[in-house]
């Protein structure tokens, strides 16, 4: 009898093993269950598991009774759990006690487990399955007996706003914006610190938190903001931060160059790695700055030239930019008595076109960074000059137009003297006036030209 009695209950134990898995696995409320492991009407293994979803706040940690189990069986029993953390996200880790139990019938026994979440655990349910091992003399059980469902409550959020100040400013002038940081604990009450940082282009001109202090201290041209808040759950505070572009050691006003700007990186919440939203303004040079140096010379060619007698001649526009980034546009004619036979630029597109009275117009385009300097070399010939009567200047090449500046730089003229056998239809006394006004104010000017450019 003895015999067939620890064979029923090996038979029965296997039967739990292989069929608990599907019929005990998982329970969302607090549930009791009853186990039947050996033959007879009060020989069973009770478990209740944790209420669920368990929910956390994040950045904090929390101790649980994982499993509730109860020896209704009528013989002693060793009881142990354990639990799989595994699907546990970053940030996240738990445990349950492994101890070994002893019940004797009738008694219960509480597993605990406890979960630590960084502040930036996040999101959920997460299942956490949990397994309960039980001994006695002559037979054992593995329970698949629930899982529990973890919920992470949302940790504090921080984001920046600009709350006034254009997003698109020109170089080189005076600019004030105000943005804010603003802060949301949706979890448990904390104590928070903020860190943000004002860049070396900028002053700060006032801080004005909703709660909490702050310090301000500078390292380098740079300002670093920390800012210390209590919060309740559900609170929210904010500090609005005034700025201002400063003058740069040169005397410059800030920004110098077109482009963009990290107006203020993402504000940080420390040791919770969350990082607000940054904030980008761009600095544009539409109109151009005009900070140029602009030289107009001859590299080669005769100062003197008989009257109709063929000469080569090589000019070079050259250009240093002494403010911001810019995109430039130059124009230049070339005298109506020279060809242009060919040019090189050391950066940029060159285009040419005839003038409508005669000579050439050569458009260079080209992009300059601060402190750069091109320049455009052209290359003239002329067949010859017809002069009768007095020497007399005539024009290779115009002032220099910038787009947007006006005209700078001298002419180029040659000196042109009679030669024999006078025919030309030019009497002695008449001059090119418009070559000769090259010399004067570019005021009275079309836009878009320079003094002889009008078929000089």
């Amino acid at each position: 009898m003895r015999i067939l009695f620890f064979m029923a209950a090996f038979v029965m134990g296997a039967l739990l093993i292989i069929g608990s898995s599907g019929n005990f696995r998982t329970y969302t409320s607090d549930r009791e269950a009853w186990v039947k492991v050996v033959s007879g009407d009060d020989s069973y293994i009770a478990y209740r598991c944790i209420e669920n979803p368990l929910i956390i706040d994040a950045g904090s940690s929390v101790e649980f009774v994982a499993v509730t189990v109860e020896n209704k069986m009528n013989t002693q029993i060793s009881v142990h759990i354990a639990a799989d953390f595994s699907n546990l996200p970053v940030g996240a880790v738990g445990n349950v006690e492994d101890t070994i139990k002893i019940l004797n019938p009738g008694e219960i026994a509480q597993f605990r487990g406890n979960i630590e979440s960084a502040p930036f655990a996040s999101g959920g349910p997460y299942e956490i399955p949990v397994v309960v091992y039980a001994e006695w003399d002559g037979g054992d059980a593995r329970i698949e007996a629930c899982s529990i469902n973890v919920t992470f409550s949302g940790g504090p959020t921080i984001e920046k706003e600009l709350i006034s100040g254009d997003t698109e400013v020109p170089a080189h002038t005076y600019q004030e914006w105000t943005f804010r940081i603003r802060v949301t604990n949706p979890g448990i009450a904390r104590n928070l610190t903020i860190k943000d940082a004002v860049k070396g282009e900028f002053e700060i001109d006032s801080i004005t938190p909703s709660t909490g202090s702050y310090t301000v201290t500078q390292t380098g041209a740079a300002h670093h903001i920390v800012w210390n808040i209590e919060l309740n759950a559900g609170e929210t505070a904010y500090m609005d931060v005034t700025i201002h572009t400063k003058l740069n050691p040169a005397g410059k006003q800030e920004f110098t160059s077109c482009g963009d700007y990290i107006l203020n990186d993402g504000a940080e919440i420390v040791g919770y790695n969350v990082t607000s939203n940054g904030i980008v303004v761009r600095a544009t040079c539409e109109g151009n700055d005009c900070l140029l140096d602009v030289m107009n010379t001859k590299v080669s060619g005769p100062g003197r030239l008989t009257a109709n007698t063929p000469a080569d001649y090589h000019t070079r526009i050259s250009v240093e930019n002494t403010g911001g980034e810019k995109t430039v546009v130059i124009k230049q004619y070339i005298g109506r008595y020279f060809t242009l036979t060919g040019y090189s630029p050391s950066r940029g597109n060159v285009t040419i076109e005839p003038a409508f009275t005669g000579g050439t117009i050569v458009t260079w385009t080209f992009h300059l960074s601060p402190g750069d300097a091109e320049f455009l070399d052209l290359y003239e010939h002329t067949s010859g000059i017809p002069v009768c009567g007095h020497p007399r200047p005539v024009l290779v090449t115009s002032k220099v137009y910038v787009a947007g500046c006006g005209c700078t730089a001298d002419p180029i003229h040659v000196m042109v003297t009679k030669g024999c056998g006078c025919h030309s239809g030019i009497s002695d006394g008449e001059t090119e006036g418009s070559i000769l006004n090259n010399t004067e104010s570019c005021d009275a000017q079309t836009e878009g030209t320079c003094p002889g450019m009008d078929g000089g």
